[in-house]
């Protein structure tokens, strides 16, 4: 399907420390989710919520990523993974580091922060805790409920945000307070969404789409094709290409985007397929597997098993070439992309 004039708009990363200020409108009984935090230049920024993501690199804290180790204490089985396994933690030292602001004067007492949804990667797990001695605020592991709240207090606040798989997270929460001048409470806000982009093809994905586009996998899913020129989003991503813009030619250097065949360099030399491939440090890689078909037929095809040579090499991408065995006249051959 082709979705016509699909917003210029995508998500602003937000790194470093960001302050979330639920804020309360007295007069109209209305809330607004801002935040507080320094862009690179580092100005001072104030942006809805709903306008940002938090990215986090796949890779270990020291790296400035938020790529961790369960402990094997069973007080840890709420994050959803076996011990030893990775889990990815956005706590107060990371790479964006994600707490709440102090609470306006208008109210007083705790503010109530309750889970109201989440979408995430296939039979992950979200929760939000506290301290080394886990105190546990949220988790998705037994579902959602009325138990995943965070009271917090008047003053500035930290808390770790924990996912059990990599890739992109919107995690929808709620406020509600009592008002300093008469103890009553509020009504309760509207979901505020807050996107966690971990690892390097989620972080793509909010930078190429909007909230309402993230929420649209029919949009912005890997299988999707939002500008109709016939490359996937994985395609996209994985060879340099730009979903909203239906070139054929790479956004990074204007080089094809498609395979190329590459005649022999010498007599007796084989033909190779080039192409583009992304590699990110720290990582899993993407797959990309050249097979080869004299027929088209569905099972005709095998896998090319030459050795793949570099070409050229320039920051995230490689440009490879594989020797292709298949014979060199009435032969097809096609590019499969997956993710580990």
């Amino acid at each position: 399907m082709w979705l016509a004039a699909l917003p210029a708009t995508a998500l602003q990363e937000a790194v470093g420390h960001v302050e979330l200020d639920p804020v309360f409108n007295v007069a109209n009984g209305s809330w607004q989710w801002r935040t507080y935090w320094y862009d690179d230049d580092l100005n001072p920024r104030t942006d809805p919520v709903d306008t940002l993501c938090f990215p986090g690199p796949d890779s270990a804290p020291a790296e400035y990523g938020v790529r961790n180790t369960r402990p094997a204490d069973p007080n840890w089985d709420f994050l959803g993974m076996a011990p030893e396994e990775p889990v990815w933690i956005f706590s107060s030292g990371s790479y964006s580091s994600v707490g709440f602001a102090a609470t306006q004067t208008e109210l007083s007492g705790n503010l109530a922060i309750t889970l109201h949804s989440v979408t995430g990667p296939a039979g992950g797990v979200f929760s939000m805790f506290s301290g080394s001695a886990p105190v546990i605020q949220m988790q998705t592991i037994d579902g959602i409920s009325g138990a995943d709240v965070f009271q917090k207090p008047e003053n500035h606040s930290h808390v770790n945000w924990a996912f059990s798989r990599k890739g992109l997270w919107i995690v929808r929460l709620k406020a509600q307070g009592l008002l300093a001048s008469s103890g009553a409470a509020t009504p309760v806000s509207q979901p505020a969404s807050l996107v966690f982009a971990i690892g390097d093809q989620a972080r793509w994905k909010a930078a190429n789409f909007n909230l309402a586009e993230l929420s649209a996998t029919e949009i912005s899913g890997d299988a999707a094709d939002p500008d109709g020129d016939g490359w996937n989003n994985l395609m996209e991503y994985a060879l340099g290409g730009d979903p909203k813009s239906s070139s054929i030619l790479r956004a990074e250097d204007g080089q094809p985007l498609a395979p190329r065949l590459l005649a022999p360099v010498a007599s007796g030399l084989p033909w190779r397929l080039s192409y583009y491939r992304k590699v990110v440090a720290d990582e899993a890689a993407l797959e990309y597997e050249v097979e080869s078909s004299p027929t088209l037929n569905a099972a005709s095809w095998t896998t090319e098993t030459g050795v793949e040579q570099v070409l050229s090499s320039s920051g995230a991408w490689e440009q490879v070439g594989i020797p292709l065995a298949g014979p060199q006249a009435g032969c097809f051959f096609r590019l499969k992309i997956s993710t580990p």
